[in-house]
């Protein structure tokens, strides 16, 4: 991908409600955010959503769906398409069967694997003090880190490898696993999703796992999806459900970039691709501001 299309990206669409019942919630959630630009991907918090409005929005959703959620369920089903499908299952918490949430990705990088068994492959790149220098000046510019700055190149540049502006994965920090969705298509430019990813570490909406939770989950077996880790920290996580774990490594004067891909699920030589390109990206952003 072109680093100047992840920099200053200018699509805006909105990912509107494909069914009944994400129509409804979206005219609740219209009604008390005041706002009628919402995607179902979007989060409530991000949104402007507060604990008060929760309370109200609550009670708008238990008079058309009546005991159906609660306070504490929005808080853990924070987008229109998560509650939706919470209330469709019959509003039963699974807490020992977690879905993950996935990245469809072209079936092409999933054909031809060597293995039937999990086998751990790994690629790494260290980057020099300057480009370490720059990704520090850039996050600094938008009052964030560079762990957030290299999730947000990284979401970036999954959306345009694969062709799709919906992004999901989860990051392993403090022994929490959180749950990240986005819709780079609401995004204008890195800045923006630096600050929605950002802005998710900081609500007390965001959505989080135990080790526990995430050796019991689920995936969708049969379809090209891609479950993504982002690791924060210098150490990787020893699960097979992921097909690749994104790690990042704060060194003295330098910092390192690996990827750890599950070769029962992933070509190696398309991934190899793959990862040229995300370090290619990460090389021109941190040179550009260096």
């Amino acid at each position: 991908p072109n680093v100047e299309d992840i920099v200053n990206s200018q699509t805006t669409e909105v990912k509107l409600p494909e069914n009944e019942l994400q129509k409804q919630l979206f005219e609740i959630w219209s009604t008390v955010l005041g706002n009628d630009r919402i995607g179902i991907h979007d989060t409530y918090f991000e949104l402007g959503g507060n604990s008060l409005s929760l309370v109200i929005m609550n009670s708008m959703i238990d008079k058309v769906y009546p005991g159906k959620v609660n306070v504490t369920y929005i808080f853990t089903h924070p987008t229109i398409a998560r509650l939706a499908e919470f209330i469709r299952n019959g509003a039963q918490p699974q807490a020992n069967h977690i879905l993950l949430k996935s990245t469809g990705i072209p079936a092409q990088y999933f054909d031809n694997v060597t293995t039937q068994k999990y086998v751990e492959h790994a690629y790494s790149y260290t980057y020099t003090d300057n480009s370490k220098s720059g990704l520090a000046r850039l996050s600094s510019s938008w009052n964030t880190n560079e762990e957030v700055l290299i999730m947000a190149i990284t979401a970036f540049v999954l959306s345009k490898i694969f062709g799709n502006p919906f992004v999901s994965f989860y990051v392993y920090k403090d022994d929490r696993f959180y749950e990240v969705i986005l819709d780079i298509s609401r995004t204008n430019k890195l800045e923006e999703l630096v600050t929605s990813i950002g802005l998710k570490f900081n609500t007390e909406g965001m959505v989080s796992y135990s080790l526990a939770d995430i050796q019991t989950a689920k995936i969708q077996a049969g379809k090209p999806n891609l479950y993504s880790l982002f690791v924060c920290g210098n150490k990787s996580v020893d699960l097979q459900l992921f097909d690749v774990q994104f790690i990042y490594k704060d060194l003295v004067n330098e910092f390192k970039i690996e990827n750890i891909i599950n070769t029962s699920r992933l070509n190696t030589n398309k991934w190899q691709s793959v990862f040229s390109n995300y370090i290619s990206v990460i090389r021109q952003i941190a040179t550009k501001v260096s």
